[in-house]
C-alpha cells in the first residue's frame, strides 16, 4: 500500500498530473456517448470534458483529502488506493459538460454559464 505524507501543494506536485489524467479518463465514455455534439452549441467536432463550475480537479482533491486524510493543520497521510478510488467515484455523471474547444474556453472564462447549457 502506497502511502503520501505532506501538504495539498506538495500532494498537486506529485499526483497533480495523474489526477489530471484520471479525470479526463472518467469522462471518456460519457463525451464519446455525445457523438460530437457540444453541449452548448449544438455544433459537431471533437469535445473536450469541462468540470463545472464548482467542481474543479483540485477542488474535488482537496475535499477528499480534508474529509479522508487530515493529518493536523497542513498534512495529510493519504492512503493513494483509497484516494484514488475515492476520485475516480467523485468524477460521476454530475461533473462534466462535454464542451467543444472553443465553447470550453468560454466557459472556462465564465462568459457561458452552467445555467446557459443546462438550458440547452
Amino acid at each position: 500500500m502506497a502511502i503520501f505524507i505532506g501538504t495539498f501543494e506538495e500532494f498537486n506536485k506529485y499526483v497533480g498530473d495523474y489526477c489530471r489524467y484520471t479525470a479526463s479518463c472518467c469522462g471518456d465514455k460519457r463525451r464519446k456517448e455525445r457523438n460530437k455534439i457540444c453541449q452548448y452549441c449544438g455544433n459537431k467536432q471533437d469535445l473536450q470534458s469541462a468540470h463545472k463550475h464548482g467542481t474543479n480537479r483540485k477542488d474535488i482533491m482537496l475535499k477528499i483529502l480534508n474529509e479522508n486524510f487530515k493529518h493536523g493543520d497542513d498534512n495529510y497521510n493519504v492512503d493513494m488506493d483509497k484516494f484514488e478510488n475515492l476520485f475516480k467515484t467523485a468524477h460521476g455523471n454530475d461533473v462534466f459538460w462535454y464542451l467543444c474547444p472553443k465553447c470550453h474556453k468560454q466557459y472556462d472564462k465564465h462568459e457561458i454559464t452552467d445555467e446557459q447549457i443546462g438550458n440547452k
